[in-house]
């Protein structure tokens, strides 16, 4: 009774500290690099059910806050775990690769890729030695988001085709195949694979298409408007890459037809959809439009794509 005590103290500890941190936005990467070793005594101590419940949440918590300081021992303690409880085994490894994906999304967010990296190979491998098929797929997602940040489109194209198709295999996760669909349409635009775009756009709108006959109630929420105007903005890229003006055309007219007040601000839209309006007002020789729109994009990607058809904009326009 007094061990479960002093566990559960510990447990009480992890919640306050972590919400701490959240509260303030306050800490230090040199203590937190400690929680490693404060877990593993959790974990192989706390084997009731609400010993578990807590260690579940402290975990969760602290991966979300203390993802930067939360060290190498923290996979070498997951893969050295012997618990008997086959459950809480299983809820364990759950909350491992929720760190995996912190990790990866914290890396990203902060433009370091050589870090984003390491965690997505990490969890690329944990999910292999598991059998974890989320896993798989996630890591497949990053492999593929950071081989587009770093231009290397066809590592990129493979990564996110892997993810697809085991999204494809396991089913009941369309929303999912729409979040990974635009990298992979970015990569094969980049890389010129022309029918592979059209071919992944015609199932993109057919799975579209298959939410919105489903229950109301199931996808009610979900930004349709946003995703029409992805699958026309894509359409508007494909069509200037074969040089088609009128089918381009009316394909940025759809494009627009799905921007409104609720979505037009939106950052990931105006890179997707601003970005596609700059490259065809670039085609048609309206440079001033272009450079609006091109702009517009600049205000919230200040990425490599963007800059480098802006610099294309203002010489075609004579300007320096």
């Amino acid at each position: 009774a007094c061990l479960a005590q002093v566990i559960h103290q510990l447990f009480h500890f992890f919640r306050c500290l972590s919400q701490s941190y959240h509260n303030t936005r306050f800490g230090s990467c040199s203590a937190c690099s400690y929680l490693a070793y404060n877990f593993q005594t959790c974990f192989i101590m706390g084997s009731t059910a609400n010993q578990g419940t807590d260690t579940f949440y402290s975990l969760h918590v602290v991966g979300d806050d203390f993802r930067t300081g939360f060290n190498n021992l923290s996979y070498q303690f997951f893969s050295s775990l012997e618990i008997g409880d086959q459950n809480f085994y299983c809820r364990l490894w759950v909350e491992a690769f929720d760190f995996l994906n912190y990790y990866c999304r914290y890396y990203l967010n902060n433009e370091e890729y050589e870090l984003a990296m390491n965690e997505a190979v990490r969890l690329q491998m944990l999910s292999d030695e598991t059998g974890n098929l989320q896993g798989t797929i996630s890591s497949n997602e990053y492999l593929g988001l950071i081989y587009i940040m770093i231009g290397r489109d066809r590592d990129a194209a493979t990564a996110l085709e892997k993810g697809m198709s085991l999204l494809k295999e396991s089913g009941g996760q369309p929303d999912y195949e729409m979040q990974l669909t635009p990298f992979l349409l970015i990569a094969y635009l980049r890389l010129n694979e022309l029918e592979k775009m059209r071919s992944l756009l015609v199932y993109y709108e057919s799975v579209i298409h298959m939410m919105e006959s489903e229950q109301p109630a199931k996808w009610m929420n979900y930004p349709f408007r946003q995703k029409y105007c992805f699958l026309y903005s894509y359409y508007t890229n494909l069509y200037i890459a074969e040089d088609k003006p009128k089918e381009a055309k009316k394909a940025m007219q759809q494009a627009s037809s799905y921007v409104d007040d609720t979505n037009r601000n939106d950052p990931f839209l105006i890179s997707v959809y601003n970005l596609a309006m700059a490259r065809y007002y670039f085609y048609v020789k309206k440079y001033p439009e272009a450079i609006r729109e091109i702009d517009k994009v600049l205000s919230v990607d200040y990425s490599t794509e963007p800059l480098k058809l802006k610099a294309e904009i203002l010489k075609a326009a004579g300007k320096k």
